[in-house]
């Protein structure tokens, strides 16, 4: 068992899980260790081979061993409503992908050892909740990638009945954090709610590392908690700047696309907030995952 938890090719893998049962038994963590599922471009059976992979991962001899589970749901490929070659809505048909998100939290749920979740989601506009995440409560859940700009869920943050995803058991535990979708809507941000949210202590209490898409709540987080590694996926702007110097975090890892062209001048007004920095680096692009590819200098 020593021997095998050295290999990393997921072909030799599989191999060796149709060696015999035992070796089944002792590969078939390793093989589903990270897993990333992205619907194929096979219209007529991807919806069917994407919740049997659901299926797959609540199996008890896989669930305990997966870590890193990332998961891609697009309309275009999952939902009978819509015609692929046309990329169109069709007559006649219904909307599944409630019943995909359904499927997909069964799944997520039953996995006891995540460590890092990433959801990128582009399922039809309000047909889906996402309600499981508010469920999750992993113990060894650390990283959180979400992207998703259609969930019935985020559009009942306005008003004081805040059901916002924050609130979620998982997020006291989380270090690193990316999301993108519309959890901050300008009416409600600037209301009470949300700087209630932010001013618990438990409330993303543990969280160093954020991917800034440039929205007000991810100012809103970085002027409120102990950031350390900062990426600006969008440019640079006044709002960044005021949440870096009010924040009580220190950087020590900083990524941006611009980030070259106003770091020293910053520095020069107010060296505080960059008084630790280490890393820098000029962002390449971005992975359909969201994580930043970036060539990185270390500061002397």
């Amino acid at each position: 068992m020593l021997i095998v938890s050295f290999v990393r090719e997921k072909n030799t893998l599989l191999v060796l899980c149709q060696v015999s049962k035992t070796f089944r038994g002792i590969c078939m963590p390793l093989l589903y260790n990270v897993v990333h599922i992205r619907p194929p471009w096979r219209p007529w059976h991807s919806s069917k081979t994407q919740t049997q992979l659901y299926q797959t991962l609540q199996t008890r001899s896989i669930a305990h061993g997966v870590t890193d589970l990332c998961v891609e749901l697009d309309k275009m490929l999952l939902c009978e409503l819509w015609d692929v070659q046309k990329k169109r809505p069709q007559f006649l048909r219904r909307c599944v992908c409630d019943g995909h998100d359904r499927a997909l939290g069964e799944a997520i749920l039953s996995l006891t050892s995540l460590q890092a979740l990433a959801i990128i989601c582009r399922l039809c506009y309000k047909s889906h909740s996402h309600t499981y995440l508010f469920k999750l409560d992993s113990p060894t859940l650390r990283k959180f990638t979400f992207y998703c700009h259609g969930s019935t869920v985020l559009f009942k943050n306005r008003g004081r009945n805040v059901n916002s995803l924050l609130l979620a058991p998982f997020m006291s535990r989380i270090t690193a954090l990316q999301l993108d979708c519309e959890e901050d809507p300008p009416l409600a941000l600037n209301s009470v709610p949300y700087e209630q949210l932010l001013q618990g202590t438990d409330n993303l209490s543990n969280l160093c590392t954020l991917s800034h898409n440039g929205s007000a709540l991810c100012d809103l987080i970085l002027s409120r908690r102990r950031v350390q590694r900062l990426s600006l996926v969008g440019w640079y702007s006044e709002g960044h700047k005021a949440a870096i110097r009010k924040g009580p975090g220190r950087l020590t890892h900083l990524f941006g696309r611009d980030v070259l062209h106003w770091l020293l001048r910053e520095i020069a007004l107010d060296i505080g907030p960059y008084r630790q920095l280490r890393y820098i680096g000029t962002v390449k692009g971005i992975d359909p995952v969201g994580t930043v590819q970036s060539l990185n200098h270390k500061l002397h």
